[in-house]
């Protein structure tokens, strides 16, 4: 039997800057953490990022953008993609 995860990485494009970047230090940052901490390769899992979050990344410039980045260059993640704004 084989596992696979998915996590939707979604915020609503009306949310307050400050509640943005509190969920990413609450919740996206430590989960990119422990994959930082795992062997290469191991644990694998998908990230669903909408393209309107990404953008928000992008603007707000948090390094959660480096993290992501380097979680796909090691093979610990690979993204997927909803509609612009879900």
């Amino acid at each position: 039997m084989r596992l696979s995860v998915l996590l939707h990485g979604y915020q609503p494009p009306t949310q307050d800057e400050d509640v943005l970047l509190r969920v990413l230090d609450e919740a996206y940052e430590p989960t990119l953490r422990v994959l930082a901490g795992a062997p290469s390769g191991r644990p694998r899992l998908t990230l669903n990022l909408s393209p309107e979050l990404a953008e928000r990344l992008s603007r707000a410039r948090h390094p959660i953008i480096g993290h992501i980045a380097d979680a796909l260059s090691s093979g610990k993640i690979e993204l997927t993609a909803t509609p612009y704004c879900h």
